[in-house]
């Protein structure tokens, strides 16, 4: 056998090894770069063409109104959150927002003062960074195709933001109605997007509890076993924790920033029969997000520290019918003002009455105005939205027109917040109440006369009352922060008492 020398042994294993080089790189051409090619187009023929809507005329005197109803607001205050679903035209559903709508309304809210945020910009606040100029963060729940195709060019047009808040395990589902991942991504690249969570497939009802009502499977117990039998707490638990990871994980996939905000699906906290399985579920999404919303709540809880502490904060829910002019007003009554100077008798637009849900005939409380026939208990709270990270204020009432054993006025402090307390003020006495348990802290007799001076003062962990300048209870609460409401009643053959005066100021933390 001839022998081979070592030079000629080193050429042929040079030449193996070029000719290897040559495959693979002829294979990662005609392999890899086809199927990389091949994604990208399919990615490209997942986005439709976005589709252009004229810039909505308006007239002078339109944008004169709303720039009127930003004067005298603070310059900075804790963001207000706008809830919306859906923007395309001639939809009819209610939850749908037209896009020249949609566009009046960031007309709107830009000629009133107020610019838009990023979730990240919204969760600093809520972290501690102090408030920045007054602003709105939209919100967009679900992720709905309409978004891609008629929002993001007017959000571009209008050089604002917004956060859709993803169902992920139906993104790319129930075409053409939610968002595909591509447009997803295309979004979120503009710097105009970004996004958050709203589970991953739970935005479901069905039987929930013991009651089999009808109700969110988030934060309801399911019937499960062949609808044989209520799940565990347990059991719960887990499904909840599996959903939130799904979420989690659908957002890494997608090289999406981890969501920092919650809104719940259908607003359903989960019934209060239910205590257990509401609180574990309101844990779990409180150790995973910054923060989580929804559109109703028992009390006012909008944008403030007080609301993040208790779990939800409350969003103005935007509907197709729902004019600027009419978000406008509902946005600046929303917006905190501070404590200070304030005489809210004159200021008939922030006060609120929650059993009606509408802005109650002030007059009555002032005498101007009768009672309404038959009427003989008139409440109302003063900006409710307004007020609730109030704290170290004083209130002073002149009550006039008490009647003996006929009628009382009520002042109530920290109004939405813990440790609410009402001074109750009648024709010769007066009693100092918790308003969450009606329990009497402090009775005590005054001089019987028709008009009395009362004098509440909110400061850390105290609420001092005071009638006709002497001291009448200093109580201690858990809480220092809330609103001011009014209530008068009177019996069948008396009249209403009035407040003659009625102003609000700071005062100085010992």
């Amino acid at each position: 056998m001839p022998q081979v020398s070592a030079g000629s042994l080193a050429v042929h294993r040079v030449a193996g090894w070029l000719t290897r080089a040559v495959l693979w790189v002829l294979a990662v051409v005609i392999v890899v770069v086809p199927v990389r090619m091949a994604l990208h187009l399919l990615n490209s023929h997942d986005l439709p063409d976005q589709l252009s809507t004229p810039m909505p005329a308006v007239s002078g005197q339109e944008r004169a109104s709303w720039q009127a109803a930003g004067v005298g607001l603070p310059s900075h205050a804790p963001p207000v959150v706008l809830a919306y679903h859906d923007i395309r035209p001639g939809s009819g559903d209610d939850y749908v927002v037209s896009p020249e709508r949609f566009e009046r309304q960031l007309m709107a809210l830009a000629a009133a003062g107020y610019r838009t945020i990023t979730s990240d910009e919204y969760a600093a606040y809520l972290g501690g960074a102090p408030a920045g100029p007054r602003s709105v963060y939209l919100t967009f729940d679900d992720g709905t195709e309409g978004l891609y195709l008629y929002a993001d060019r007017i959000l571009r047009r209008q050089r604002a933001h917004a956060a859709s808040y993803l169902i992920s395990g139906r993104v790319g589902e129930y075409r053409p109605y939610y968002l595909t991942w591509p447009e997803v991504t295309r979004m979120a690249a503009s710097g105009r997007w970004d996004f958050q969570a709203h589970t991953h497939d739970l935005h479901t009802r069905g039987a929930v509890g013991e009651k089999r009502v009808n109700g969110s499977l988030l934060t309801g117990r399911a019937w499960v076993a062949d609808d044989t039998r209520l799940e565990t707490d347990a059991e719960h638990h887990a499904r909840i924790e599996r959903d939130v990871g799904a979420q989690l994980r659908d957002f890494e996939r997608h090289d999406l920033p981890r969501p920092r905000l919650f809104a719940y699906p259908f607003s359903d906290l989960g019934s209060r029969r239910d205590t257990s399985v509401r609180r574990d579920t309101a844990r779990l999404i409180d150790t995973t997000y910054a923060a989580a919303f929804t559109n109703e709540t028992t009390a006012p809880a909008p944008t403030s520290r007080r609301a993040a502490r208790g779990g939800e904060i409350q969003r103005i829910e935007v509907m197709a019918d729902t004019t600027p002019a009419q978000l406008v007003r509902q946005v600046v009554a929303w917006t905190a003002i501070a404590p200070d100077k304030l005489e809210p008798l004159t200021d008939h637009g922030r006060w609120w009455d929650s059993w009606t849900r509408t802005v109650p005939p002030l007059g009555v409380f002032t005498g101007s105005d009768p009672a309404p026939t038959g009427k003989t208990y008139v409440q109302a709270s003063y900006a409710p939205f307004g007020s609730a990270d109030w704290r170290d204020y004083r209130v002073r009432a002149d009550i006039a027109g008490l009647e003996a054993g006929g009628n009382n006025a009520n002042v109530t402090v920290r109004v939405g917040g813990a440790g609410a307390i009402t001074c109750r003020v009648a024709y010769a006495g007066v009693q100092v109440v918790d308003q969450d348990t009606g329990r009497i802290r402090t009775s005590a007799s005054l001089d019987g006369n028709g008009r009395h001076l009362v004098d509440v003062e909110v400061t850390a962990g105290t609420t001092t009352v005071s009638v006709d300048g002497d001291r009448i209870a200093v109580v201690r609460a858990p809480g220092t922060t809330g609103g001011l409401a009014l209530s008068i009643r009177r019996e069948t053959d008396s009249t209403m008492p009035r407040f003659a005066a009625l102003t609000v100021e700071a005062v100085t933390a010992g």
